[in-house]
């Protein structure tokens, strides 16, 4: 098989797997949360060490901040926040069991459009020596407001899982996180483990394995009716509220 054939077999199974459903569909939540008050399994111990990729879509301007994704701990208290503000700032925000902001990324405004999908890809080891913050908005570094205490821990346990938690005309794909590891944004391969060299998505995995080599804490990619059911085999299903989800008109990689 020669380079040409082979890159027209490699193009024609991407499509296959997206036309059935498997690879970077996106889920319609306009008016809809995806919520579950209590996790099948909780995060790990208190961590260092975190990362966060993710698609996300707002279809109108958002009147507040379209919040994509929260963790909380046991008592409803927030300790990991994903948003896109409406002046189009992509902000991330950690905090440990005292609730003291321990890490958070902020990139310029309007970097966030409407109208187009915007990948979001966070990074943080609060390790001493290594202090790690980086925020990348659609392959570019975004990190513009930085804050990182050295050796802050984001709180163990965490059993509250939610995603478009301020029910924004929002659309969703390939939501990952993981609790346990942090990968150097700035080397350009760990980068092509989320999207390609057109900043297009890659296949992370039926689990979400490729990007660390094992599943990740949870992943959500699925469309539709299944957007709710976590892939990684920890069993963090969430459940929707406001509505039932639907396929998105478009996805990242078209």
């Amino acid at each position: 098989m020669n380079q040409q054939t082979l890159a027209a077999y490699i193009e024609q199974e991407k499509q296959r797997r997206h036309r059935r459903g498997v690879f970077v569909n996106a889920v319609n939540l306009e008016g809809i949360m995806l919520t579950d008050l209590s996790l099948a399994t909780v995060s790990p111990a208190a961590s260092k060490k975190f990362m966060l990729s993710c698609w996300a879509y707002c279809s109108t301007t958002v009147a507040g901040d379209s919040n994509i994704m929260s963790y909380n701990n046991t008592s409803s208290a927030e300790r990991l926040h994903i948003q896109i503000r409406a002046d189009g700032k992509v902000r991330a925000t950690v905090r440990n069991a005292a609730n003291t902001l321990i890490a958070r990324g902020v990139s310029a405004a309007g970097v966030a459009v409407t109208g187009f999908w915007t990948h979001i890809l966070w990074s943080v080891d609060t390790t001493t020596g290594v202090e790690r913050n980086q925020l990348w908005v659609n392959n570019i570094d975004a990190q513009a407001s930085p804050v990182l205490v050295a050796d802050g821990e984001i709180e163990g346990g965490l059993d509250e899982g939610l995603i478009n938690s301020a029910q924004e005309e929002m659309w969703v794909s390939e939501l990952w996180l993981d609790l346990e590891n942090s990968l150097d944004l700035d080397v350009q391969w760990n980068r092509r483990r989320f999207t390609n060299t057109r900043g297009k998505p890659v296949d992370l995995g039926p689990k979400g394995e490729h990007p660390l080599g094992v599943a990740p804490f949870a992943y959500y990619p699925n469309p539709a009716a299944t957007a709710h059911e976590d892939e990684s085999g920890n069993a963090n299903d969430l459940a929707a509220t406001g509505g039932t989800p639907s396929l998105a008109t478009t996805s990242p990689f078209r």
